[in-house]
């Protein structure tokens, strides 16, 4: 009898403490830590650090086109443990008088109707709307380091006319990542600029 009560005491706190256990997990009060550095930003196993940026603008900000909106160099350091692929979109405010002075965004393409210039790396491809670094079926290897973006960026003075006079402007520049060969991907960063009247 004394070994059947202290049987089932022992099973009962091998129970409890199993039920404790899978409680912690499924309500998440144990979980593994990581700590990442300054400016990382994490995606699932994706670890980029971003770097550069635009200048500062604003509604009391008078923009001129050919002036250089970006203030450093933008670049990303991957530091992630497994592969990935990157991909950049660029859209803007553009502009245009077709019997009322009209504006839309618009996805920069490189096309000759493009009202804006921006200095890509070569490593980026163009594929639908997006910028893919090292084409769309590239994968990046772990730990692939430090990679440049986007160098220069600015309204073209040869093409903005004086539609743009008093007009505000809004310029983005989205950087998405996913793990190589899924299908879904994830906003890593986004940079904005917006003025209130460029002349």
């Amino acid at each position: 009898m004394k070994k059947r009560i202290i049987l089932l005491s022992v099973s009962s706190i091998v129970f409890i403490l199993a039920s404790i256990v899978m409680l912690g997990f499924t309500y998440g009060w144990w979980v593994s830590l990581v700590n990442y550095p300054d400016n990382e930003i994490s995606v699932g196993d994706l670890r980029y650090t971003p770097s550069g940026g635009f200048i500062t603008g604003g509604a009391s900000y008078v923009y001129l086109p050919g002036e250089e909106l970006i203030d450093s160099t933008i670049t990303i350091d991957n530091a992630s443990p497994i592969d990935s692929q990157l991909r950049v979109k660029i859209e803007y405010t553009k502009w245009t008088f077709d019997v009322t002075l009209q504006s839309e965004t618009v996805v920069y393409t490189a096309s000759a109707s493009d009202h804006i210039y921006v200095g890509l790396d070569a490593n980026l491809q163009l594929v639908g709307d997006y910028y893919y670094y090292g084409g769309d079926s590239n994968v990046l290897s772990p730990d692939s380091g430090l990679m440049t973006l986007i160098t220069s960026l600015y309204y073209d003075g040869s093409v903005t006319t004086f539609d743009y006079a008093g007009q505000e402007v809004t310029v983005t520049i989205t950087i998405e990542v996913k793990q190589g060969g899924d299908l879904t991907w994830s906003d890593l960063i986004g940079y904005d600029f917006s003025t209130g009247y460029p002349e």
